[in-house]
């Protein structure tokens, strides 16, 4: 396991192709948001990138129309199959860059490392997930409906995984610029 710090000097770099990144972390962690800044920083560097993005999100959605704590505890294996079909056939074919977003269980990991995926986990502090939970929820009724999402068994999984089940760890909140800019040195 990495810790991922902060290098203010980081300069542009050229990157292999064939990149496989998994994000996990808890609700409001930065997931999303370090993939979209990570693919756009990999198209800056490789304008003609080939690329593909995949979320648990819109594989729940797709399959079963929503994406609720019910339909997460009933669908995850179903869904995890789905997901790994999906990956599956995204390695198959010629795509320089697969990410993919919201990845939920230590299981998972497991089997996105087996297919060659790094893993990288972020990890804020829970004051801070609130926090950017009640700014983009302001309507109480929505705000509730997210936050319920904190005592899931898949957000609470999570502080408790293997190291081996991971490849970097990004704790301090505020560097998810900072933790893409590792991340491109990595590759």
């Amino acid at each position: 396991m990495s810790v991922l710090v902060e290098d203010p000097y980081l300069t542009s770099c050229s990157f292999r192709t064939n990149v496989r990144i998994c994000f996990m972390g808890s609700k409001s962690s930065g997931k999303s948001y370090a993939l979209k800044l990570l693919l756009h920083r990999l198209i800056e560097l490789s304008p003609n990138l080939k690329y593909q993005c995949v979320s648990l999100k819109s594989v729940l959605k797709k399959t079963v129309g929503f994406d609720t704590l019910v339909a997460r505890d009933v669908c995850h294996r179903i869904n995890t199959n789905l997901l790994f079909e999906t990956t599956q056939a995204l390695l198959n074919e010629t795509n320089d860059v697969i990410l993919i977003d919201d990845v939920c269980y230590e299981s998972d990991a497991a089997q996105f490392r087996e297919l060659g995926f790094k893993i990288f986990v972020l990890d804020p502090d829970w004051n801070i997930r609130f926090e950017r939970l009640r700014k983009t929820y302001p309507n109480p009724f929505e705000f509730y409906n997210e936050v319920s999402w904190f005592t899931h068994k898949s957000e609470l999984q999570e502080s408790e995984l293997q190291e081996n089940c991971y490849d970097y760890v990004s704790k301090n909140e505020n560097t998810v610029s900072l933790l893409v800019e590792d991340i491109i040195r990595t590759l």
